[in-house]
Formats: C-alpha cells, sequence, structure tokens
C-alpha cells in the first residue's frame, strides 16, 4: 500500500487518518484483511464513513481507525479497490473451552438423581480455570425438586463421587440457575474435567413413563471462565463456538 502520510503509533482512546492517494478504477479489485494482536483485545464489526468504510486495527489494547478518503490506492504490482465489510465481534484469547453436556442413566425417583453431566475441555495451548455455569431444569408430571427452592438443591460431584463446593442460584423450574464455584476450578491444558449434576426430587406417585426431568445449558453469557495463559478473565460463553444446546431427559 502505498500512502501520502504515514500512520502515527496508535494512542488509546484516539483516532488517527491515513490520507490515501486518489488512482485509476483496478480491473482486478483485492481483498482486505484484519490482524488482531494482544491477548483480551477486541474488534468490533466495521462501521461506515462516507460510504467507504473504516479499517480497525488492535494493538497493546489501543486502538487505531484509518479513514479512507478513496476506495482505491496504486501498489508497486497495481491498484487496490478497499470494500466495507463488517465482521463479528473477535477476542484474541491464550485459549479457550470446549464444552459439551451428556444424558444421564438415572431413573426418576423419590430421592437424589443425576440429572446430567457437563464436560469442559481447555484447549493444548493452555490452562483455564472455571468460574461458573448456568443449568436450566425443567419438571413435567408434577415432579417437585429442592433445586428450584434451596441454594444446596444442585449437588455437583465429580466422576468420583466427590461433591465439589458450589453456591447454587434458585429460581423456578425451567429458569437459569448458576452454579458458581467455591473457588475457580482449575483445569490443566490439554484435559477436560466432568461435572455430574444432581438434585433431589420427591411428590412422584404418579404411573411409570409420566414423569420428568429436562436439563440443559443457561444462556452462554452467564458460563464464565479465567484465560490463564492470556490472564484475561473473566470471559463469557457467549465467545465459545457450538456452545451446546443438547437436552438430558430422565423419566419415572
Amino acid at each position: 500500500l502505498i500512502a501520502a502520510t504515514a500512520l502515527p503509533l496508535p494512542v488509546a482512546g484516539s483516532s488517527s487518518t491515513l490520507t490515501v492517494p486518489t488512482e485509476v478504477t483496478p480491473a482486478i479489485p483485492l481483498k482486505i484483511g484484519m490482524i488482531i494482536s494482544t491477548l483480551g483485545a477486541s474488534s468490533t464489526a466495521a462501521t461506515s464513513t462516507s460510504g467507504l468504510g473504516t479499517i480497525t486495527e488492535v494493538l497493546s489494547d489501543t486502538t487505531a481507525t484509518v479513514a479512507w478518503t478513496t476506495t482505491f490506492t496504486a501498489t508497486t504490482t497495481g491498484p487496490i479497490q478497499f470494500f466495507t465489510a463488517s465482521s463479528s465481534s473477535l477476542t484474541m484469547v491464550g485459549t479457550k473451552p470446549t464444552v459439551t453436556i451428556a444424558g444421564s442413566s438415572d431413573t426418576l425417583i423419590n430421592g437424589s438423581v443425576k440429572l446430567a453431566e457437563v464436560t469442559v475441555a481447555a484447549d493444548a495451548a493452555g490452562d483455564l480455570k472455571l468460574i461458573a455455569f448456568p443449568v436450566n431444569i425443567s419438571a413435567t408430571g408434577g415432579v417437585l425438586i429442592t433445586a428450584t427452592s434451596s441454594a444446596a438443591g444442585i449437588v455437583v460431584k465429580g466422576t468420583d463421587g466427590t461433591t465439589i463446593a458450589t453456591t447454587n442460584a434458585t429460581g423456578a423450574a425451567g429458569t437459569d440457575l448458576l452454579v458458581t464455584f467455591g473457588s475457580p476450578f482449575s483445569i490443566p491444558a490439554g484435559t477436560s474435567k466432568t461435572f455430574r449434576i444432581y438434585t433431589t426430587a420427591s411428590a412422584m406417585t404418579t404411573a411409570a413413563n409420566t414423569v420428568s426431568l429436562s436439563t440443559k445449558l443457561g444462556a452462554s453469557s452467564a458460563f464464565s471462565w479465567n484465560d490463564m495463559v492470556g490472564g484475561v478473565s473473566p470471559i463469557t460463553g457467549s465467545l465459545i463456538y457450538n456452545y451446546p444446546t443438547d437436552t438430558s431427559t430422565i423419566h419415572n
């Protein structure tokens, strides 16, 4: 790219304008890319300036905005044409989780029942710490569950049966209930941890296969974790690709 002025060092919160010389219309348009650096830095969708668009670059948590004065410029290999292109928001992290939910083979009875299993895996790039995840439990057939009435109504256990300390929100069946770890739960790079979700059911007096409990993860925005490589925290699950929407259902 040949420009009439050089782009100065970005200053946090400021904007800089790069004046581009006007050239002839190119025969073959070329593409423009965007680079994001610095862990935790975020880009946002491009905005339109005088119909020509802007390019936003994030460097060391400062922002430099280039406002183009023409859609064309010359290079040593020929002219380049510029287009306005919007994109989703992006956040640079050092590691990321993969989240899945699996069903339970338990039969719904009066007493403690396993609702589902939530597995969180840390990317091989680095460790992470899980802060909280939301669960949504709905009931049919009149069954009662302590998860909706008591902070101790949801119990989280490891695959070895050990209870993991959590603080749990309460609310009506079918609403998101946030499960928060007593201390952020460490998951080393390249490994995973499975959390078994339990509650206590009661008031089951109907015939078999007429009562059920269905469990899924709540809104991704309530899922939160710490990036231990980049030192970015907290980060919400809204950034997680393929955040699960599967449901685990158990019957009496």
